[in-house]
């Protein structure tokens, strides 16, 4: 399938470099970069998203690893009273 490519540029957020893209037709959230040829998603709100999930994983898993410490706590404190 051939897909017709726009050229257009875009200022980058993080490095505030000018980088020169293409649009990729009928993918309106796709685009390939000229210099590197890689496709390139440009949709920030699924990035958002996807950080926003990042987070509560990241968040959740604090959480396990929090109450697993305080039971290996609570078990070494029965073992204790339980051997004297």
């Amino acid at each position: 399938m051939y897909l017709k490519l726009k050229t257009f540029v875009l200022l980058h957020w993080h490095n505030k470099m000018i980088d020169k893209y293409v649009k990729i037709e009928n993918e309106a959230s796709l685009s390939k970069s000229v210099d590197s040829g890689a496709i390139i998603n440009v949709d920030e709100r699924a990035f958002d998203v996807y950080i926003s999930n990042r987070n509560k994983r990241n968040a959740e898993t604090k959480r396990l690893d929090n109450l697993e410490n305080e039971l290996s706590e609570i078990k070494e404190l029965l073992l204790k009273l339980l051997a004297k």
